[in-house]
């Protein structure tokens, strides 16, 4: 004997069923509120990943993106090209490890923010850089070690480093941004 089943029953036992799969699958994935605490330590741990060259975290971080003037998007084989971007600088390693100067609070949503992170490095430098009477720069050999900053646009979703971008522009931004008073920074190595 063969029974048959109304299509209304079984279009609805269809929809009701990807319904409960679609609640489902967002409720497990819903985004979290930010934590401007947790944005802190990631930085902390970005500023320190870079010191150690791992750059995209150990264990990597299959969603951590990272841009920078010189490479632009940094693919996973470009690690020693990066690396010497931001250890060295003209043949000599950093003279200490970088460090984080100040975060400032660039804005966002209830769950998605993004910063500027300035990253102090006191790089080696064989000539300095003055203008001359007719206004033009001129080189001077003075081989010296020089405090540097360079500024980052560090994107988190939720409370998730996603995407970390070299912006050097941002300085320009950086009187008006509002400072993270309450970000623990790390202590500087000396």
């Amino acid at each position: 004997m063969t029974r048959f089943i109304p299509a209304g029953a079984i279009a609805s036992l269809l929809l009701a069923g990807s319904f409960a799969t679609a609640a489902l699958a967002t409720s497990i994935g819903s985004p979290r509120p930010h934590d401007a605490s947790l944005a802190c330590m990631g930085m902390s741990g970005l500023v320190a990943d870079f010191n150690e060259g791992q750059p995209f975290a150990a264990p990597p971080d299959p969603y951590r993106t990272i841009y920078t003037d010189e490479l632009g998007e940094v693919e996973r084989d470009e690690l020693e090209a990066f690396n010497t971007a931001m250890l060295t600088s003209e043949g000599k390693r950093d003279r200490k490890p970088m460090s984080i100067s100040s975060v400032h609070t660039l804005g966002g949503t209830e769950t998605d923010r993004q910063y500027v992170l300035t990253i102090e490095r006191v790089r080696w430098r064989t000539k300095r850089l003055e203008l001359d009477d007719m206004l033009d720069v001129i080189a001077i050999d003075d081989p010296h070690w020089e405090t540097h900053h360079t500024f980052w646009l560090v994107t988190f979703e939720s409370n998730s480093l996603r995407t970390v971008r070299e912006a050097d522009e941002l300085l320009h931004l950086k009187p008006q941004l509002g400072r993270l008073e309450d970000c623990p920074l790390p202590p500087l190595d000396e």
